[in-house]
This record gives structure tokens, C-alpha cells and sequence, in this order.
């Protein structure tokens, strides 16, 4: 009983965190399509100030992607030290 509620336990949180990835990567697209959207609105006008602010945003989406990733990553590698943990306690 023990073994299939860790799994569950296990299974539960691996789907959690793709849920709030998901959410996550939705906010900084949201940064990155705004950042494309004034870029492009600043070349039609000519607004340079403008293009300039859309390519920043832009940087500002792809660097919380990459931020978001690696806290990901970094969750996923305790959950394997956890794992490995749990199966060297059951062999003692």
C-alpha cells in the first residue's frame, strides 16, 4: 500500500508541475507576443523608442521562459535524489 501511494504521490506531483509550467509558459509568451506586437507597431510607424521597448519585452519573456525551465529542471532532479533515497531505505 505504502509503495502505490509514493507512486501516486509521485505521479500526482509530476502532473502538477507540468500544469503550472504550462501556466507559466502562457505568462511569458504573453511578454513575448506584447514585446513582438510593439516591435512591429514601431517599425510601421517609425517609432524607434517604440520597436526598441517591443524587442526588450521581448528579451524580458525569453529570459523568465529560461528562468522558469531551470526551476523546473531543478525540482525534477530532487524528486529523483527523493526516489533514490526511498529505494536504498526499503532495501535496508
Amino acid at each position: 500500500m505504502k509503495k502505490s501511494g509514493i507512486i501516486v504521490g509521485f505521479l500526482a506531483t509530476a502532473f502538477g508541475l507540468a500544469v503550472v509550467n504550462k501556466m507559466h509558459k502562457m505568462n511569458t509568451n504573453k511578454d513575448s507576443v506584447k514585446g513582438k506586437a510593439k516591435e512591429v507597431a514601431g517599425k510601421v510607424i517609425g517609432n524607434e523608442q517604440m520597436q526598441a521597448e517591443g524587442t526588450f519585452d521581448q528579451v524580458i519573456g525569453a529570459s523568465k521562459e529560461v528562468l522558469e525551465d531551470l526551476n523546473l529542471y531543478q525540482v525534477l532532479q530532487e524528486q529523483a535524489l527523493l526516489r533514490r533515497y526511498l529505494g536504498k531505505q526499503r532495501k535496508l
